[in-house]
């Protein structure tokens, strides 16, 4: 399983599903009536982030790259591999249980992320943009930012998919028969 789970991803096809994250970030928020604005404003509801992938600062693109280079893993903790796909496979769709417990490691890897990058606790400022509310546990994440997490897992076939990749569900071994 081991080498199926790695996947090294050429410099197009990396932006290529990068951008395909972000448009499934961008798709969730309007979905849910967010508009692009040049400063977040939770209230109105408006995002700067709500953009075309090429036109993010290289941070957030950055962030869309981790996201991507992350899912072996992410699928891998749910029992989950990745193979190459055959034509016209329908992409899976993640059972709810599967999706809360993959939505919850998301949060966790974007967290260390934020945190790897310097981010700190807190309300962002224009003094320290580098703050961020959402560095805390999962079950301290309100709905509504749990639904991006949600959402981006939703994503994930048909990020694959754009890669020749489908996702197949593996038998965990159950704690009295590991190796």
């Amino acid at each position: 399983m081991s080498p199926v789970q790695q996947i090294e991803l050429e410099e197009d096809l990396l932006e290529r599903l990068a951008a395909a994250a972000h448009d499934a970030y961008c798709e969730g928020k309007l979905r849910d009536g967010w508009k692009c604005g040049p400063v977040r404003d939770d209230e109105r509801e408006i995002h700067p982030l709500l953009v075309p992938y090429h036109e993010l600062a290289e941070t957030y693109k950055q962030a869309n790259r981790v996201t991507v280079r992350n899912i072996p893993r992410k699928l891998a903790a749910a029992g989950y591999v990745m193979l190459p796909s055959r034509s016209n496979e329908t992409p899976l769709t993640f059972p709810g249980e599967d999706l809360e417990e993959l939505a919850e490691l998301e949060h966790q890897l974007w967290m260390e992320e934020r945190l790897a990058n310097g981010y700190t606790l807190g309300e962002p400022t224009k003094e320290d943009p580098m703050r961020n509310p959402y560095l805390v546990p999962w079950e301290q994440v309100p709905d509504e930012i749990r639904q991006i997490d949600r959402d981006l897992i939703r994503a994930i076939p048909g990020i694959l998919a754009r890669a020749g990749y489908a996702i197949v569900k593996v038998e965990r071994p159950s704690p009295g028969n590991a190796r």
